[in-house]
């Protein structure tokens, strides 16, 4: 009375009593497959195991409930769940690492915006090597070569740079002194730079 294998005029069972139970294809190559309704009035594979290719084939929906981890590695190294309102993705060794194999391709980083679609923040350009910074999908950052390109205005409680400076446009300084090199100036209203050097002043 090990194994039982019995219909009770509705449903079929298949117990086991003792040690493990083992589901075992002997043949080269071959494959073990779950089959069942295929919502038609036929039945197809839900699940195979590839005797031949040495993959496990999921050929529905992977369906994992609330609450319960989906883990990958040895040592549950990734980890992934669902706690009915929150997703999490977890790593517990090593690095995580995002990668787009795609020659050229891109990868996105999307959330909501504000308007019940979802749009890019951050997108990652292979073809051009760019990394995009959006606000709601209008682009505000883009890395470049030679640095970074803004769209927009900046504020910042403190700006340094050991380079030089290029305004193509109006420049507004809101403090009461301004400070080229050591010479300090009173700005009253307006200051115009007309000389090379800050000693002209």
């Amino acid at each position: 009375n090990d194994l039982r294998i019995y219909h009770n005029g509705t449903t079929s069972f298949i117990d086991n009593f003792t040690g493990d139970l083992v589901i075992q294809q002997g043949v080269d190559d071959a494959d073990i497959i779950l089959k069942t309704d295929d919502g038609s009035g036929g039945t197809t594979a839900y699940l195979t195991l590839d005797g031949s290719a040495g993959h496990i084939y999921v050929h529905k929906a992977l369906v994992i409930g609330n609450d319960t981890t989906f883990k990958i590695g040895n040592s549950n190294a990734l980890q992934f769940s669902h706690n009915g309102t929150n997703t999490f993705i977890g790593n517990n060794v090593g690095i995580l690492y995002l990668t787009q194999n795609v020659d050229d391709g891109v990868i996105h980083l999307r959330n909501d915006d504000g308007s019940g679609g979802v749009t890019n923040y951050i997108t990652l350009h292979g073809q051009t090597g760019e990394v995009r910074l959006s606000h709601y999908g209008n682009i505000k950052i883009k890395t470049q070569p030679d640095g970074i390109d803004v769209t927009g205005h900046i504020d910042a409680t403190t700006l340094t740079t050991t380079g030089n400076v290029v305004v193509g446009g109006n420049l507004t300084v809101t403090g009461t002194t301004t400070t080229v090199n050591t010479v300090t100036m009173n700005a009253q209203n307006a200051v115009v730079f007309e000389g090379s050097t800050a000693d002209d002043y």
